[in-house]
């Protein structure tokens, strides 16, 4: 019986025609993922549909031969088949939707300019280090293609161009991206937010890294300096203002002394003791 169903299958691949065609759904792929083919058949209606890997049915008129790795339903425009935890082996290969007597035959292939195919959460690894100039590395396992990666400081891109390393495994990437600081720059205060993308689709690297406080030496610096001047200012101001009342002190004095030597007794009556005691050693040191 199975080897009847094949040998109608090959008979059938060969009338060829685009009144049935099979196109890729649900982008973008997850590497480990489901990948959805969608076998259009609305030129044939009513028709049931046969699916083919290479040379191998996988799904005949609803039957699915191999439920842990396909999924198979119908609806009147077509057939849509699941291909379950997709890896390496199901791409690169032919894969074939029949309806009636026509097929449609086209290789399940990974293209960079429609296909993305995004790492689990457990593939991307994330290592910051805020002391070091080399500030974040970022490991992709399983990716398609290479991603682009930017670095965001308080919503400026400060790295245009990260080094980005990169080694094929089967039809996927391993991919490692470095970002390193140049030394012109230093970061403080905020966020850091790095954002990738595959064809302009954003791949969540992570959460923001937050910064430590800017220590502004500029800033304390001059407030040193300041204080330095005034306090040079303020005992200027207090030499000044000693020197200019023991000069009065001093004429006060002198003006004593010239008045008690012509009229010593008069002058001393009005003074207080104090001031007989401050007069009297002044004219002691007076010659």
């Amino acid at each position: 019986m199975i080897w009847c169903l094949l040998l109608w299958c090959v008979c059938c691949r060969g009338i060829s025609s685009q009144k049935v065609f099979w196109e890729i759904k649900d982008l973008a792929i997850t590497s480990g993922g489901n990948v959805t083919l969608f076998c259009n058949t609305t030129s044939v209606p009513g028709r049931k549909v046969t699916w083919m890997k290479k040379s191998d049915v996988i799904v005949h008129h609803g039957l699915v031969f191999y439920r842990s790795k396909f999924a198979e339903y119908s609806v009147s425009e077509g057939s849509f088949l699941t291909i379950m935890n997709a890896n390496e082996t199901d791409f690169g290969v032919s894969y074939t939707c029949i309806a009636d007597i026509f097929s449609f035959d086209s290789m399940l292939d990974l293209d960079v300019l429609n296909v993305s195919v995004l790492p689990n959460d457990n593939d991307v690894h994330m290592s910051w280090n805020l002391e070091s100039r080399k500030l974040l590395q970022i490991y992709f396992s399983g990716i398609f293609p290479i991603p682009h990666c930017q670095i965001f400081h308080k919503g400026t891109n400060i790295l245009q161009t990260p080094t980005t390393t990169s080694e094929r495994d089967g039809y996927f990437y391993n991919v490692s991206v470095s970002i390193v600081i140049p030394y012109q720059l230093e970061l403080c205060d905020g966020y850091l937010d790095v954002k990738c993308s595959l064809n302009n689709q954003t791949i969540p690297v992570g959460n923001k890294r937050a910064l430590p406080v800017c220590n502004d030496s500029t800033e304390t610096n001059d407030h040193t300096v300041l204080l330095i001047v005034l306090g040079i200012l303020v005992l200027v101001l207090l030499h000044c203002v000693l020197s200019r009342i023991i000069e009065c002190e001093i004429r006060t004095l002198i003006n004593i002394a010239s008045t008690l030597r012509t009229n010593p007794k008069q002058e001393m009556s009005s003074l207080n003791k104090s001031e007989r005691m401050e007069t009297i050693t002044f004219l002691a040191q007076t010659p």
